[in-house]
């Protein structure tokens, strides 16, 4: 499936007042897949950018439901015209996206926002994909597609449980007979502040940290 928007007003702010405000701090030497790799574990930072455009993801999750904003910043010195901003959803029967009005017409230095209304109807493997097609002030077409960061985990709430209720759950036949494993090597990965690697191992909040592992983790950032 394919949603998609092109027309109509919506909300404009300067994309330095706006995405300058991300909790994240984005770096010169930050690519597009690392911008998308924290979209996964955070809800509010740039999710792309390069020398004419720079699009922002701010979202707010609530048990199967989501509400996402989504900025697109024009950074060049001229118009971009015929800007249509479109979501393929592959799982359509287990994801739900519905897109707000876009405008077309993006001045130079000028950031639109963009609604989206997403819906989980069951668990899903790949996430959307963002595809922007708009006309250069040369008048020549680009396209940009890219993964969009609507995932899983998004819709997961953390659970706390006692040890006693965790080895209870552990121990039912249905998760003995579903058990998963698999050996994840971190060590490059834990090369940075340790609230980072706190935010990694719980997804962003989708899952809970065991209280020792958390306390560990809050005296090492201490």
């Amino acid at each position: 499936m394919m949603v998609g928007s092109a027309g109509g007003d919506s909300s404009m702010h300067s994309p330095q007042r706006t995405l300058g405000a991300t909790r994240v701090p984005q770096t010169e030497n930050d690519t597009n897949t690392e911008r998308f790799r924290r979209l996964c574990l955070m809800d509010d930072a740039v999710l792309y950018e390069d020398e004419l455009l720079q699009i922002g993801v701010k979202a707010e999750y609530s048990g199967l439901e989501g509400q996402v904003a989504v900025f697109y910043g024009n950074k060049g010195n001229a118009a971009l015209q015929s800007f249509v901003a479109q979501y393929l959803v592959r799982e359509e029967h287990a994801l739900k996206v519905v897109a707000s009005p876009l405008n077309q017409h993006l001045e130079a230095d000028q950031q639109i926002v963009q609604r989206l209304q997403v819906t989980m109807l069951e668990p899903f493997g790949e996430p959307p994909w963002l595809r922007l097609q708009f006309l250069l002030p040369d008048a020549s077409p680009r396209r940009i597609q890219l993964k969009f960061p609507i995932i899983l985990p998004k819709f997961m709430v953390g659970r706390q449980l006692s040890q006693q209720d965790f080895f209870r759950y552990w121990r039912q036949q249905h998760f003995v007979l579903n058990e998963v494993t698999c050996v994840v090597h971190l060590a490059e990965r834990l090369r940075g502040p340790m609230v980072n690697i706190a935010r990694s191992i719980a997804f962003g909040g989708a899952f809970r940290l065991p209280l020792a592992l958390r306390e560990f983790l809050l005296h090492l950032c201490a």
